[in-house]
């Protein structure tokens, strides 16, 4: 992995969560951690500089570990750790060791971890969390389609460091 400047970062924004997923990575070395399949989150700029913003659900062992971690990691994986992803959203990391199970390689770095396999990976400091809560939906509908009463809770970091594979710098 290479740091790069975050303004020479080449991903499709629509693309980057909905079709290539993303693991959120929180925790670190000395305490442990976990990770999460992300496929709705954005890339953009806020504040005055760039963030990312990703959701989870109260009931996932990752939102824990992320209200007491200070920094995360969002590991923008590819199609070709489909499989990989996949397991990551399903299962959970309290009850077993998934990262294990998956075969990812876990990088620890700045507080936090990510995944060596990643094609990038966003290092971001915990800005902003919000609970989405039924009576702020404008749009009903999406309550229906979406929940059944687990809203997401929404965090926004300020994106501190970007690494790119060494692979796709080629």
């Amino acid at each position: 992995m290479t740091e790069i400047d975050v303004k020479s970062v080449e991903l499709f924004p629509f693309k980057v969560f909905d079709e290539d997923w993303c693991a959120l990575n929180s925790g670190n070395e000395k305490t442990g951690f976990n990770s999460m399949t992300v496929s709705w989150g954005g890339l953009g700029t806020l504040w005055g500089g760039p963030v990312a913003t990703v959701y989870v659900r109260p009931q996932r062992f990752t939102k824990r570990l992320m209200d007491e971690n200070d920094i995360f990691s969002v590991s923008v994986m590819g199609k070709k750790f489909r499989k990989e992803m996949g397991y990551l959203g399903s299962a959970t990391g309290a009850n077993e060791d998934k990262i294990k199970k998956c075969g990812l390689t876990p990088v620890y770095s700045d507080e936090t971890v990510y995944f060596d396999e990643a094609k990038y990976v966003f290092i971001c400091k915990k800005a902003f969390r919000c609970p989405m809560e039924e009576n702020d939906f404008v749009d009903k509908d999406i309550i229906e389609r979406w929940y059944n009463g687990d809203y997401h809770e929404i965090y926004i970091g300020e994106i501190i460091k970007v690494l790119k594979s060494d692979d796709a710098l080629h």
